[in-house]
């Protein structure tokens, strides 16, 4: 089988999946409706479904609850994983018009205004929380987000953090807490930064969409114009005295439209190896051929193949990309088939808008 009869399959594999989720739901849907109040039955029915949805992806996760008179909604979730999102849409997008139903890819927003979150023993709102932006000059297209709380408590940090993270996500959204946010933090107001103008919470989501606009305008001209590849091949030790070796396109190292590629894509392939942690020469063919097979699945206008690192029984590949669901499914594909083999893989993407995730290298 070759590489394109391969993804075929795989793809097929995917709808086949979807569908199958589809008819068991609309066949036993009506179990759920009938057992309300019923915890026992509610829970066995959870169970099932949830069984059924692993069967499509193991990773997804959902939740049920009432829509509105006399009908309930049933939300696919990827629990923020960005790399999971276009598996929740492609599995919603195959739904069947179901009456007294509405199913929905990620969780929605309901506005910072309309919530709260009660945790830890206190109250997380708008009513508690207020937000500013914090601008490095240096990266000046990365948002940052301070989110303050009347009540924070240095020695609770994590706590203050879950907590406003959830009233986050659940006030614009899980798309939008994890796309248009590149870095937040919850502290308390800095009395010595006193040029610092605090921002009603819920105001946050229309910063945010301004923001992404603002973003857009700035970089949508880039086009497909990059530098030419200047490929080279370097060779190290970490501070805790591993042997690394990477192969990085150093022609991006000062290019100045990085932003525009702001969703960095980690393909990890482990490895055996010796004891230093390094490949062997028919491992390491074997994961440049992967590599080889991983690049041609993508389309090249979206995508850059900025290099990979192999160091201690792990080869990364880097790949930057101006829409992270150009990549997102056929690198889950892959990863997904080829995991089944001695090389364990995983697969992340996350915002990287001045591909920090490099180090060194970028």
């Amino acid at each position: 089988m070759n590489l394109m009869e391969d993804t075929i399959s795989r793809k097929q594999a995917g709808r086949r999946s979807a569908d199958a989720f589809w008819e068991w739901f609309e066949i036993n849907e009506g179990r759920f409706r009938e057992a309300e109040g019923d915890a026992p039955k509610v829970s066995a029915f959870l169970d099932e479904l949830m069984a059924r949805l692993q069967l499509f992806n193991r990773w997804l996760k959902v939740l049920i609850g009432p829509y509105a008179r006399g009908q309930w909604e049933l939300i696919i979730t990827a629990d923020a994983d960005i790399a999971l999102f276009s598996r929740v849409e492609e599995l919603v997008s195959a739904a069947p018009a179901l009456k007294g139903w509405k199913f929905t890819a990620l969780k929605p927003g309901f506005g910072l205004d309309q919530i709260r979150i009660d945790m830890y023993d206190r109250e997380f709102s708008a009513r508690t929380m207020q937000f500013y932006p914090e601008i490095n000059p240096v990266y000046p297209d990365k948002i940052k987000i301070v989110l303050v709380h009347k009540e924070y408590d240095p020695a609770k940090a994590d706590e203050f953090r879950m907590g406003s993270f959830i009233l986050v996500e659940n006030g614009i959204g899980e798309l939008a807490a994890a796309t248009r946010i590149d870095e937040y933090h919850v502290r308390s107001f800095p009395a010595e930064a006193e040029g610092i103008g605090l921002i009603p919470l819920d105001k946050l989501d229309k910063y945010l969409a301004w923001r992404e606009k603002e973003f857009i305008e700035k970089y949508e001209h880039v086009g497909n114009v990059r530098p030419k590849g200047q490929w080279g091949v370097l060779e190290g030790k970490t501070l805790d005295d591993h042997l690394i070796f990477a192969a990085v396109n150093r022609a991006y190292k000062d290019w100045e439209f990085k932003p525009a590629y702001p969703w960095l894509g980690m393909v990890e392939i482990r490895y055996r190896g010796d004891k230093r942690g390094l490949p062997s020469e028919a491992q390491f063919r074997e994961m440049d051929q992967m590599e080889k097979d991983i690049v041609s699945l993508l389309p090249p206008e979206k995508v850059i193949h900025a290099g990979h690192t192999t160091i201690n029984h792990c080869r990364t590949v880097y790949l930057f990309t101006s829409d992270y669901r150009a990549i997102a499914n056929p690198v889950m594909d892959y990863v997904e088939e080829k995991g089944k083999t001695p090389y364990k893989m995983e697969f992340f993407i996350r915002k990287d808008k001045y591909w920090e995730g490099l180090g060194d290298f970028a």
